[in-house]
């Protein structure tokens, strides 16, 4: 026998597979759909700040003496004691700088000022749908790393479910048995995206599910908190028992430039900010590596402690710490945000070609089918509508996108007529992707009118909008 007939899979797990593979994607279609789209999305979160607040001053560089002003005038700003003072430093994807201290977040000059507070809730709202579903932080962190690990078992009951996939990598066939057309799209957008697909489910499902393991591990080994487990995989921090003094920052970044040359701040700490215990943790970026930084700990005047080794420690901690960057695209710079934005979208299309797949195959026509493509196509609308709504006239986008949709997947379900109900589910698609066409115009001109009509706002909402365009071309007429 050859090795491919005995790595071909039995008819019998075939069946089981592709059985399981439908029940598991349509069960959790929607939810699978509103993380994939909003993740697509997300990946731009730092543009999407910027672009909420334009007028605030860009840089790249800030001196150590503008960033010793800040962190005396947040300190001043404080009514009460804090826990941790963050300072964030200017870097491409953000060029400016800002202060953090439990819940408040400003942004500053170059000078050190403070200027005005943080107030992005597009971008708040679009990555807490993304995150927690908009649900209470553990239990939406918990679903979400349930459907990343659900994607995982999906990319294999699809491989076990189709073991003509790769062989059957190109066929692709557009404007004809709408089955077969769902199917192939289908098929080839998983395949073509399998790496990409597998790897971000993956990461989704460790970074939602660290938290859950952790209560396990407590439970299962009593002997050892749980708090020394994270400690065992990031690290902990120093003890330190001395008078506290003010922050000397010249001294820490001399420090850095001798330690690593070429990292590049992206944070610091000043953990237990007025007491014995206070210390500096320092966040540096290295070049060509994807942790999401180095930490190195450091007394107030500037002295080294120690570092959490995540650039040449244990190969379990260097894979942790990278498995935020490698989730959101945050490597390689705009190339790979556009990749991970169009693999996105695709991860988004797979979802619904899946659904889609499954009423066809079985010839369904109820009221469920009719809504599916409206719930699709009322999402985006919803989102339009709620950066409109939150970006132009600052209403809450949590209700401005929820209401809509779901208002809009109720009138589908119980206003319309069977017999009509094809003709009208097209004429809603398409007005749905003309709204969010029409309501993304709006806000693009709007934010560039605020912005001065600067270049850098002009050409992400050029974007914005080319994306909005591309569900209202024909790509049957195009592919014939």
């Amino acid at each position: 026998m050859s090795i491919s007939k005995k790595l071909t899979p039995s008819k019998s797990l075939v069946k089981q597979s592709l059985r399981g593979h439908a029940w598991i994607g349509l069960f959790w279609s929607a939810l699978l759909y509103l993380v994939c789209l909003s993740g697509a999305l997300v990946v731009f979160f730092p543009e999407m700040e910027r672009w909420e607040q334009p007028a605030t001053a860009e840089y790249t560089e800030i001196s150590d003496q503008s960033i010793s002003h800040a962190v005396t005038e947040l300190q001043k700003l404080l009514s009460e004691p804090v826990k941790s003072i963050y300072f964030v430093y200017p870097n491409e994807d953000i060029p400016r700088a800002h202060v953090t201290a439990d819940d408040g977040e400003w942004w500053l000059n170059q000078d050190g000022e403070i200027t005005e507070p943080i107030n992005t809730p597009w971008t708040v709202f679009m990555t807490d749908l993304h995150i927690y579903l908009h649900l209470p932080n553990t239990l939406g962190i918990l679903i979400i790393g349930m459907l990343g690990a659900m994607m995982c078992g999906l990319i294999i009951s699809g491989l076990l479910a189709h073991p003509n996939l790769f062989k059957d990598a190109f066929k692709l066939r557009l404007g004809g048995n709408k089955q077969m057309q769902e199917t192939d799209l289908h098929n080839r957008m998983s395949i073509w995206g399998l790496p990409f697909i597998f790897v971000v489910s993956f990461t989704g499902a460790y970074i939602g599910l660290f938290t859950v393991s952790l209560v396990v591990a407590d439970y299962l080994t009593p002997e050892q908190h749980n708090r020394e487990i994270v400690a065992d995989v990031f690290g902990q921090d120093p003890v330190v028992n001395a008078p506290p003094a003010e922050i000397d920052i010249a001294a820490i970044h001399a420090d850095i430039q001798q330690r690593a040359p070429q990292a590049r701040p992206a944070y610091f700490v000043i953990q237990k900010p007025g007491t014995e215990q206070q210390f500096v943790k320092m966040a540096v970026m290295l070049p060509e590596r994807l942790i999401f930084s180095e930490i190195y700990n450091y007394h107030s005047d500037g002295r080294f402690i120690d570092s959490r080794r995540y650039s040449d420690g244990d190969i379990g901690r260097q894979v942790a710490y990278s498995s935020y960057r490698v989730h959101f695209g945050h490597f390689g710079g705009y190339l790979t945000k556009f990749l991970y934005l169009v693999l996105g979208l695709a991860m988004a299309a797979v979802v619904v070609t899946g659904v889609n797949m499954w009423f066809e195959k079985r010839k369904l026509r109820n009221r469920w089918y009719y809504l599916w493509p409206v719930f699709v196509w009322a999402t985006p609308a919803a989102m339009a509508l709620t950066a409109l709504l939150s970006l132009v006239m600052a209403i809450n986008p949590l209700w401005s996108f929820w209401l809509p949709l779901l208002a809009t997947c109720l009138a589908m379900l119980f206003v319309h007529h069977r017999q009509q109900q094809k003709t009208d589910v097209r004429t809603w698609v398409r007005t749905l992707k003309w709204l969010t066409l029409i309501t993304m115009v709006i806000v693009v001109i709007a934010k560039l009118v605020q912005a001065d009509w600067q270049l850098w706002y002009g050409l992400f909402g050029l974007g914005v909008v080319l994306l909005c365009v591309l569900p209202l071309i024909d790509y049957k007429k195009l592919f014939r």
